[in-house]
C-alpha cells in the first residue's frame, strides 16, 4: 500500500512511512515501499524516579505493569534508525 501511494505521488508530495517502526524493521520498510521519509517515536521504558509509591493508589487504569515507568527518547535507538534509513536510501 505504501509502495503504490508513493509511486502515485511521484514526487509531488512526501509519503511517510510510520507506526511500529524500530532499529530492526525499518531499513526494509524504507527500502521496499520507497519512501523518504519516516516517522518513529526511538523511546525505551525507564524505571521512574518517583520515590514515593503508594500501592493502594493507582495512576492509572491501564497496564498496571507500567505504572511506575516512564518513555523516553533514546539516543542510541534514534541514531541506528537513522543509520538504517542512510542505508536503505543509499542502496535505491
Amino acid at each position: 500500500m505504501i509502495a503504490a501511494l508513493v509511486g502515485a505521488a511521484q514526487g509531488r508530495i512526501a509519503v511517510m512511512a510510520g507506526g511500529g517502526l524500530n532499529e530492526h524493521n525499518i531499513r526494509g520498510v524504507v527500502s521496499s515501499t520507497g519512501v523518504l521519509e519516516v516517522h518513529f517515536s526511538g523511546r525505551t521504558r525507564l524505571e521512574s524516579t518517583m520515590s514515593y509509591r503508594n500501592p493502594t493508589v493507582p495512576l492509572r487504569a491501564s497496564q498496571p505493569e507500567s505504572e511506575y515507568q516512564r518513555l523516553v527518547a533514546d539516543p542510541e535507538r534514534i541514531e541506528l534508525m537513522r543509520e538504517a534509513v542512510r542505508l536503505a536510501l543509499d542502496q535505491s
